[in-house]
């Protein structure tokens, strides 16, 4: 293709990830309590559909960057919370108030 020093910017970039595998503890509510039941069930099933999105925008940034040779990927994301289920600890955000 002869595209050369591509550069990648990732606006949602917490919706690209390879996730690390969870268990129930990693699944809260918003007072970080530990999910149970349907609950459970249900932000299991959402987390699978998360992280297999996620496994697709990656994968492809790979590609691009086997194919092509990616220069740089700059990954922006406003989201100041962490994706349930994905695997990894919430990030402390700060905000200026």
């Amino acid at each position: 293709m002869g595209m050369k020093n591509i550069l990648v910017i990732n606006d949602e970039a917490h919706h690209c990830y390879r996730e690390k595998p969870a268990d129930d503890s990693d699944f809260t509510d918003g007072k970080g309590n530990q999910l149970t039941g349907a609950e459970l069930k249900a932000a299991k099933a959402q987390a699978k559909k998360d992280n297999e999105a996620a496994r697709l925008w990656i994968s492809g940034l790979e590609a691009v960057n086997r194919k092509l040779v990616l220069a740089r990927v700059i990954d922006l994301s406003a989201t100041p919370f962490f994706l349930s289920g994905s695997g990894y600890a919430e990030a402390p955000c700060s905000r200026g108030r």
